[in-house]
């Protein structure tokens, strides 16, 4: 086994520790401290996890009904009850509106530094047309979880929405130049840009992120729109992007197709770290278990080292997943 594949193997293996054989823990972010919650009961993740797998396949009913099921097992659980607020008003009614509404502010009661809460709730109140409140929750929801994208686009998507339009791009811009590595930031701009119509500012974003991802184009970034994957492997290969790297590249843009580009690649090349990486990253955005579990095995015994991004989105979802403990072993086997 060569020195890169050993590095790969054991990078893969705590992966494989700490994703295969976590607990039901969870971890949140206060005042940009991360901190680790007590477990969820076994039951109730068991519930939340099928919960996400409804949810994915677009039957919210059933997903409502296990996570009931959840809550029954674990009743403390400002995570369970903030999903639920999340569900209940994806299409809000007068009627499914307030039911949300009162999920969210019962998970707040448990746990008043809970940001999904602030963040969930916020997108609520801006389906139900209450657009200045959802900016205080949003705002809210970020200085507790100050390193979530997410945060960042709900706060800036609302600021122009209420006429803030200079507030929202410094916080796009300022979260760019806090991460100046990192694309998936960079994004944040660049859909902003498209979204505002704002071609100079597209222009220069899309420049930084060539010299980020190695690739872009505006091809590749409009096949993804329209989640055209045929005319997204076009474009990559017109830009030289490998099959792995179209995969990570996807992930904030279309995660369902990341996933299907990832597994293909995966099948083609089973050493092939960055493509296993970018199919579990994409499993869980989407919130597919079973497919998780499926991917976990699949990487070769000798794989490739991953890339740094590829390294950056495992440890973050180890994190995520398995504690803050877990990702710090990851960094220490770089």
């Amino acid at each position: 086994m060569t020195a890169r594949a050993r590095r790969g193997a054991a990078i893969v293996a705590l992966s494989l520790s700490a994703l295969g054989c976590a607990e039901g823990a969870v971890t949140r972010v206060v005042d940009g401290e991360t901190l680790e919650g007590p477990p969820i009961a076994p039951e109730a993740y068991a519930a939340y996890a099928k919960a996400e797998l409804w949810a994915a396949a677009g039957n919210r009913r059933a997903a409502l009904a296990e996570l009931d099921r959840a809550l029954d097992a674990d009743p403390r659980s400002p995570t369970i009850l903030s999903r639920i607020g999340e569900l209940t008003c994806e299409d809000p009614t007068r009627e499914s509106g307030r039911r949300a509404l009162k999920s969210f502010a019962r998970a707040l009661d448990r746990d008043p530094h809970h940001a999904p809460a602030f963040l969930g709730r916020a997108e609520c109140l801006e389906r139900m047309g209450r657009t200045k409140e959802a900016l205080v929750d949003a705002e809210r929801g970020a200085y507790l979880d100050p390193i979530s994208l997410e945060s960042t686009r709900t706060v800036a998507r609302l600021l122009f929405a209420v006429g803030r339009r200079s507030e929202a791009w410094t916080w796009l811009e300022a979260r760019a130049a806090f991460e100046p590595a990192s694309p998936e930031a960079a994004h944040l701009v660049l859909e902003a840009a498209i979204r505002e119509k704002d071609p100079v500012r597209a222009a220069r974003t899309r420049k930084a992120l060539g010299a980020l991802d190695g690739s872009t184009s505006p091809s590749l970034d409009e096949a993804l729109a329209r989640r055209d994957l045929a005319s997204a492997r076009r474009a990559a290969l017109a830009v030289r992007l490998s099959g792995a790297k179209l995969a990570l590249y996807s992930l904030d843009r279309a995660p369902e197709l990341a996933l299907e580009q990832a597994l293909s690649t995966l099948r083609a090349d089973s050493q092939d770290t960055d493509a296993w990486t970018a199919a579990l990253v994409a499993a869980d955005r989407v919130g597919d278990e079973r497919r998780f579990a499926e991917i976990l095995p699949l990487l070769d015994a000798e794989p490739l080292a991953p890339s740094p991004r590829a390294l950056a989105l495992l440890s973050e979802l180890i994190a995520r997943r398995a504690g803050p403990d877990a990702a710090r072993a990851l960094a220490a086997a770089r």
